[in-house]
């Protein structure tokens, strides 16, 4: 049985991860994973070394929390490095294209059958008994089941605080949703767009329109004054929009409801 999931899920299979089988979410998240400095592969190796020196025979009654966590959790060293993903380089991708990362308990609607099916073969194969998974969804998707948004990505945590990619589903989410969603990702990106919308805004303002007086020039003082109560105006019209219908910037609850 284990075999014939193995042949039949693309999850299991060396070209898994081609960009056939990606949306833009999947894309960004290998792209970041690929681009990790020397420090991060340091740390990665010092954390295995730690790990494995804390389960070793002697060890193994000090450090009995982290032995008995080795059932519910996958081994770095024993599955695809290239399915393998940080917490900090999931937050990236969350920010970028304003999704969320949360507990699967907390998912409202139905988890694909292929999706348990690849757990299934992971417990057998590695001789484990998975548990808290993390799925990266639409916020929409942890409020409501009714929701006609439908993506996911299921991972499994591993034994260095990692994140194992098991199975993508829903949506072909398109790299335009990063850029249509820039200006929530922060704070920063927020004031920046305000500030950049608003000088374009004033800039296309007729000097006319600006003031009476009909000597002043294009570039004169009044349109520097105009673009500083304009930027008042939107950037307060701005804030009453993020809190009360997008909640707030990406930034901030990219890991909550």
């Amino acid at each position: 049985m284990s075999v014939q999931i193995k042949n039949m899920n693309p999850v299991f299979s060396k070209h898994s991860l081609s960009h056939s089988n990606q949306c833009a979410v999947l894309e960004e998240l290998m792209k970041i994973q690929k681009n990790r400095n020397e420090e991060d592969l340091i740390i990665q190796e010092v954390r295995n070394i730690v790990r494995r020196s804390m389960v070793n025979t002697s060890n193994i009654l000090e450090h009995l929390d982290v032995y008995m966590e080795q059932d519910n959790v996958l081994d770095d060293e024993d599955v695809e490095p290239e399915k393998i993903f940080t917490l900090h380089e999931i937050e990236k991708v969350c920010v970028k294209y304003r999704m969320t990362f949360l507990d699967a308990t907390y998912y409202k609607k139905q988890l694909p059958s292929v999706a348990e099916i690849k757990v299934e073969y992971l417990n057998e194969t590695y001789n484990k008994k998975l548990k808290n998974f993390k799925i990266l969804s639409y916020r929409e998707c942890f409020l409501t089941p009714h929701t006609k948004n439908d993506y996911g990505i299921l991972f499994a945590p591993t034994l260095n605080g990692h994140y194992y990619l098991i199975h993508q589903w829903g949506d072909n989410i398109s790299k335009s949703r990063k850029w249509l969603y820039f200006p929530l990702r922060s704070f920063e990106t927020l004031a920046l767009s305000v500030m950049v919308f608003t000088l374009i805004v004033d800039l296309i303002l007729p000097t006319r329109l600006i003031t009476l007086d009909r000597t002043a020039t294009y570039w004169s003082g009044y349109r520097l004054g105009v673009y500083f109560h304009l930027l008042i105006f939107f950037g307060g019209l701005t804030m009453f929009f993020v809190i009360g219908f997008f909640r707030n910037v990406s930034k901030n609850i990219w890991n909550a409801v």
